[in-house]
């Protein structure tokens, strides 16, 4: 790799992302010039200096799945008349799942896959989706949901102090009090359904919420398909008492109603706009497509 760019998350995690750059610093023996070293300031900063970056082969993102996630959908949006960079990751994050699905962690193994890994290619999910001033396009690694989220409910100390599964599950717990099922309407390569859904789910990757909760048993990143959930809408007490302890550990597929499938692409509607999440951030809203991008991206891994 001739040209690298750093984009750098100096908030990540309550600072442990200028931490982990200030280690990669005292680690590296060679110089690298200031041009090449940016730090986010703002939300969405990272996805555009890396659409931005030109002659570039490529880009170290330096966060959490959030910063990473930026990084990718940056680099997917470049000018396409120009080479696309790789990827590598040094994580600063709290699940750091996209790190974990690359061999880039913990921190010392990401960093010596950065100085020795090899470059893989990975399937991406390109979502498209309702913002407030139109519609919006960005790329996840690990998955993309509409409907029922969490992340409102969620606080950064819930997974920090009680832990990604624990603090996922109480969020959930909280949102679900509140949440009405909505009327779906889902269509797919050969399929379709209509009627009320807890949440409809693309996923890229077996794992999420640092490698706690087993969301698509199964699902590869480099197969060329997604693995797709439709959650029926129970009872609150079924949800509680049945649905959610189950998904920890993948039981919540064999539950009667839960449609599990494959397929290229996606198309999600509702009654109502409901929230698009994407790799653990509120993106949009439906109308939404969830579409693969087979071996779209290149990263570092081991």
């Amino acid at each position: 790799m001739n040209r690298v760019l750093y984009i750098i998350n100096p908030t990540s995690n309550g600072g442990a992302g200028i931490k982990v750059w200030e280690h990669f610093r005292r680690e590296l023996s060679a110089a690298i010039s200031p041009r090449d070293v940016h730090f986010t300031r703002h939300s969405h900063h990272a996805r555009e200096l890396a659409s931005a970056a030109v002659g570039y082969d490529l880009i170290v993102a330096v966060g959490g799945d959030g910063t990473v996630g930026e990084v990718i959908s940056g680099i997917m949006a470049g000018n396409p008349e120009n080479p696309r960079p790789a990827l590598a990751v040094l994580p600063a994050g709290t699940g750091n799942d996209i790190a974990r699905h690359v061999g880039a962690y913990p921190l010392q193994k990401a960093i010596a896959v950065l100085h020795a890994g090899q470059p893989r290619t990975f399937d991406l999910i390109r979502i498209d989706c309702q913002g407030d001033e139109g519609r919006l396009c960005r790329h996840a690694f690990l998955y993309a949901t509409a409907g029922f989220s969490a992340l409102l409910r969620f606080k950064p100390w819930m997974k920090r102090y009680l832990g990604p599964a624990i603090g996922t599950y109480l969020s959930m717990i909280l949102a679900l009090l509140e949440f009405r099922p909505p009327k779906m309407t889902v269509s797919w390569d050969g399929g379709s359904h209509s009627g009320p859904l807890w949440m409809a789910i693309a996923a890229n990757a077996e794992h999420v919420g640092g490698a706690s909760v087993r969301v698509a048993p199964g699902a590869k990143t480099n197969d060329g398909e997604l693995d797709m959930l439709l959650i029926p809408a129970k009872s609150k007490p079924a949800m509680l008492g049945t649905v959610l302890p189950k998904i920890p550990t993948g039981r919540h597929i064999g539950i009667a109603g839960v449609a599990f499938f494959r397929s290229t692409a996606m198309e999600v509607d509702a009654e109502r706009p409901m929230l698009v999440e994407i790799d653990g951030d509120i993106y949009g809203a439906t109308p939404a497509t969830f579409t693969v991008c087979p071996l779209a991206l290149r990263v570092l891994s081991a």
